[in-house]
């Protein structure tokens, strides 16, 4: 099977699997919270930040505030995250330049702030904007594209460059939703549920990991 129809029928599968898969934090409504957010998920879950964010901003409710808020307040709010010494930096820093002369919203904007690379860039560039510049690639990204035989490489970079070549254009803000789903629920990163995978039958790593 041609490769791109494949990954079609990929996609297609696991919309209809996972017909409501989004982000799942809950300050997506404005660009520079929602910015915030995903800066504090690195290397923690949406459930934490959530809970975190809920605090941070109800201590300061603008971009000024946060702006100035003692570094050690924050490292306290954050310290669940973990990571929380840079977070609290970047967190800072992000809202100071927001405040000051505001922050540029493209991928060479967001990607010139503290705490911020490609993935997190494509991530707020879709979710805010429904701009789809790439796609972002996380751990379980990452993980179903090289078990699906959809790329053999073990950076984001690549591995993006892969899919998107395989994948519409109008996908590509959807695909980390639906392969972040598939990977929580069924293809874990171990003992994964290769049984009672909807893609067993196009998966070149089923029940071999």
């Amino acid at each position: 099977m041609n490769e791109k129809i494949r990954f079609k029928k990929i996609i297609r599968l696991l919309e209809k699997k996972y017909p409501s898969a989004g982000t799942t934090l809950f300050e997506n409504k404005d660009p520079f919270r929602f910015l915030i957010c995903v800066i504090l998920s690195a290397q923690c879950t949406d459930a934490k930040v959530n809970s975190c964010a809920k605090q941070l901003f109800k201590e300061y409710p603008s971009d000024r505030a946060l702006s100035h808020a003692p570094i050690l307040r924050l490292k306290s709010i954050l310290k669940p995250l973990g990571l929380a010494n840079a977070k609290s930096e970047y967190v800072r820093t992000v809202a100071g330049i927001e405040s000051e002369k505001g922050i540029e919203w493209t991928m060479q904007g967001l990607q010139r702030l503290p705490g911020v690379g490609r993935k997190t860039a494509n991530v707020v560039l879709s979710e805010m904007f429904g701009i789809s510049e790439g796609i972002a690639v996380d751990t379980h990204c990452a993980r179903i594209s090289k078990r699906l035989g959809l790329t053999f490489s073990e950076n984001p970079i690549e591995i993006e460059r892969d899919l998107t070549s395989l994948a519409s254009k109008n996908k590509w803000g959807k695909i980390t939703h639906l392969f972040i789903a598939h990977g929580r629920n069924i293809c874990k990163a171990r003992k994964p549920k290769c049984n009672i995978c909807l893609l067993a039958d196009m998966c070149p790593s089923c029940a071999k990991i």
